[in-house]
């Protein structure tokens, strides 16, 4: 399995403050399935640079400390790049690093608001080329709001992924809710860990599956675990099918009170 949006670099962002706990990171994350991992640091500059050039340097860095460990995990580099107004600037200047070096970019969204100018910043990343992945959008207040904005900007080419421990209530209710809807709307086409520590929220593609598969079945699970993570490292189109909204609540199992209480139970 491949998780594209994972924090596996000790003392770089607010990831693993050392190697020991970033090596006990990665050891839950082979446990939990993860055989392929782009390390995804944050760019924020002024916080964490974290450019193309030393992501590439973890990454050596990285694969040097697991395969003395045995930890049978292969690292590709990648990065979450914070959309600043000056995004389109750095990557003309080399510091934004691709997901495995191909075509998607890991863009990285804030918690709360999301800014009025970010679909004109990332429109001007797809006109060289490159294709944005919106981290965890449904942890985005605004965008859980306003689902609406997060379809067209799917509609534009643009894709998302979501936290697995989303969907655990690791971020509270909301944000459990929208991956929920999210996820059975087709507005995400990805699903990562983004673990940051071992003692957090690290939900990998074993503790995940069953939890997807009973939202969205067998095969669209596949499609978001297993066929998408590695169109992006091929840097090929990720299909998108979006379901309106009245016909995802459609889909809905009834709850069990509602399945005891019906009419056609009494």
């Amino acid at each position: 399995m491949i998780d594209l949006h994972v924090h596996l670099v000790p003392g770089v962002d607010d990831g693993p403050k050392d190697l020991e706990t970033a090596l006990a990171l990665a050891r839950l994350a082979y446990a939990g399935g993860v055989r392929i991992a782009t390390l995804t640091p944050h760019h924020m500059p002024g916080m964490y640079e974290n450019t193309a050039e030393q992501i590439q340097g973890y990454v050596k860095l990285m694969q040097d400390h697991y395969d003395r460990e045995g930890i049978d995990i292969h690292l590709l580099p990648g990065q979450e790049a914070f959309p600043e107004g000056d995004l389109k600037e750095r990557y003309e200047n080399g510091e934004l690093q691709t997901l495995g070096g191909g075509d998607y970019l890991l863009v990285d969204l804030p918690q709360q608001d999301c800014p009025y100018y970010i679909e004109q910043l990332l429109f001007s990343l797809q006109a060289k080329g490159l294709m944005p992945i919106l981290a965890h959008p449904e942890r985005n207040r605004a965008l859980r709001h306003h689902p609406e904005r997060l379809q067209a900007m799917i509609n534009t080419g643009m894709r998302a992924v979501m936290s697995a421990g989303s969907l655990h209530g690791a971020f509270g209710v909301s944000a459990q809710k929208a991956a929920q809807e999210f996820l059975q709307r087709g507005l995400i086409q990805l699903v990562a860990s983004d673990a940051h520590h071992p003692d957090g929220p690290a939900y990998f593609p074993l503790q995940n599956r069953p939890v997807i598969e009973a939202l969205i079945g067998a095969e669209r699970t596949r499609e978001v675990m297993e066929i998408n993570p590695q169109r992006v490292l091929d840097s090929k189109e990720i299909p998108v099918t979006i379901i309106p909204f009245e016909l995802a609540q459609a889909k809905k199992k009834p709850s069990l009170w509602a399945r005891l209480f019906s009419p056609s139970a009494v």
